[in-house]
């Protein structure tokens, strides 16, 4: 068993969608050692093709093909609004784990849970620093938080740091979207969205001179500390 490093922490409305957004990322982390652990906000079901029983078995299959660790909380799906209490929960987690960065869905996305879920995020963080405050664990300061992409979105991105994927780093991504084959191969109408992330990581990848690569937003720690463990 190899030895963990650092903790990461990503928070993810739905099943795959830090796969999705960052699979490659996740990969290269625990590949190089870390401890990643990917809190799922919710099942991500009802879905077209889905039942709760394959999106688990499809999330389990995903995160061995990543090496992490996954916990589900089990709010409703297409219902995430924010509230304190979920607010507090999401905080008791970052100071449960203790991260050296926390990754957050995007907050301008067109699917209303990550919009609402990346709310709860930013301000779980905040939240979990405070002192004398009724939230379970001792305060924890989280100096870098970053938001990453999934595919609800309707306008160009312009990530404010990219991380290098090699061409053995993307294709491990890849079959850990492939896992979750009720979303994308056995539902006709998304069936692309693999072909979409592979062109978008392409890009990204043109854009600093690297096979491919993932784009994140920035809140906190402009430079990608994370991929050392700063």
């Amino acid at each position: 068993m190899k030895k963990r490093k650092n903790n990461f922490l990503v928070f993810s409305c739905h099943p795959d969608d830090a796969e999705l957004g960052m699979g490659g990322t996740i990969g290269k982390l625990s590949g190089s050692g870390h401890k990643i652990k990917v809190v799922n906000l919710t099942d991500g079901e009802p879905t077209p093709c889905g039942t709760t029983e394959k999106r688990l078995k499809e999330s389990c299959d995903a995160a061995r093909v990543l090496d992490f660790e996954r916990e589900v909380l089990g709010w409703k799906n297409r219902q995430i609004v924010f509230d304190i209490t979920k607010r507090d929960a999401l905080a008791a987690i970052i100071r449960r784990e203790r991260p050296a960065a926390v990754f957050i869905p995007f907050e301008k996305d067109t699917h209303p849970d990550h919009r609402e879920g990346a709310r709860l995020c930013l301000d779980a963080v905040f939240a979990a620093r405070l002192c004398r405050y009724p939230i379970a664990g001792e305060p924890f300061r989280t100096e870098a938080v970053y938001s990453y992409f999934s595919v609800h979105l309707k306008k160009p991105l312009y990530p404010d740091v990219y991380v290098p994927l090699s061409r053995e780093e993307q294709s491990l991504k890849m079959q850990s979207v492939e896992c979750y084959r009720s979303q994308f191969s056995d539902n006709k109408d998304n069936t692309e969205i693999p072909d979409f992330i592979r062109a978008r990581d392409r890009f990204f990848g043109y854009i600093c001179g690297t096979p491919y690569a993932e784009g994140f937003k920035a809140y906190q720690g402009v430079r990608a500390d994370f991929l050392n463990g700063a």
